[in-house]
């Protein structure tokens, strides 16, 4: 079921800023490589490498990763209390 009237898009500027989308904690943010690289603190390869492996959730969209905040933020949170626990 859409959030949309049939033949409306929400980009056509037919929904003021913020009606129509329902935004919860699934529904978050989309950042782009680097500003994942920049909120974690790790190198480009180190991104990369663990987006790859499925360490960390990311999606390519076309050629480029993508990243959502907060389920970025809560694998890194728990990938790193298991690193202190060893």
């Amino acid at each position: 079921m859409s959030e949309f009237p049939l033949g409306r898009d929400c980009c056509d500027g037919s929904f003021p800023r913020g009606e129509g989308v329902k935004q919860d904690e699934e529904t978050d943010e989309l950042i782009t490589a680097q500003e994942a690289m920049t909120l974690l603190g790790v190198s480009r390869n180190t991104l990369y490498t663990l987006a790859k492996r499925g360490e960390l959730p990311g999606r390519k969209v076309g050629r480029r990763w993508r990243f959502h905040r907060a389920e970025l933020m809560r694998s890194f949170a728990t990938a790193s209390r298991g690193r202190r626990k060893r």
